[in-house]
């Protein structure tokens, strides 16, 4: 059996003149509460904790992962970037999944969309996930003893959360 935590990173800044890059845009301030709040809640709906956590090289998600990371109680040595997750579509994350050891039995995925929500659906193998907001996350259990076994519609949905749900998102004027 594993776990597999898909999140999704948070709200972020948007691009401006002055910083084109989109891999450079950082967390806004209500994607830095969210983010801590997520990794709160996590905590506490974690099965078992992650024996790693992979993030996109994109300064949002590596932010992300972070804040996540600390309020979950989880060490930095899990927090792993893999370049292949940035903006990936799920072909590509289907591969990053696939290629994770046999011995990590919770693996944690901070990602962008669309490819974070088409996993999960693909994962549920339906459209479970219409909208897979900044900040959401998702635990699922897969009935499997290798990652490269995972197939569409085995997924058993643990969890699932977004910030709005928790006392984040927009706040109130």
């Amino acid at each position: 059996m594993k776990l597999l935590t898909l999140i999704r990173h948070a709200k972020a800044c948007p691009p401006t003149p002055d910083q084109p890059a989109d891999l450079l845009r950082p967390l806004s301030d209500r994607g830095l509460r969210d983010a801590a709040l997520i990794g709160q809640y996590l905590k506490s709906a974690f099965p078992v904790p992650p024996d790693t956590l992979l993030l996109s090289p994109s300064a949002r998600t590596r932010r992300t992962a972070s804040l996540i990371a600390q309020q979950a109680g989880l060490p930095d040595a899990l927090l792993h970037e893999e370049p292949l997750l940035y903006e990936a579509p799920l072909s590509q994350l289907l591969a990053v999944l696939h290629a994770l050891p046999s011995s990590v039995h919770h693996a944690a995925c901070v990602g962008h969309n669309p490819g974070t929500q088409s996993l999960a659906n693909w994962l549920c193998g339906r459209q479970a996930f219409p909208r897979f907001r900044t900040g959401a996350a998702a635990i699922f259990q897969l009935p499997v003893d290798s990652w490269d076994n995972v197939q569409s519609g085995d997924a058993v949905l643990l969890a699932q959360v977004h910030p709005s749900l928790i006392g984040g998102g927009r706040q109130a004027p």
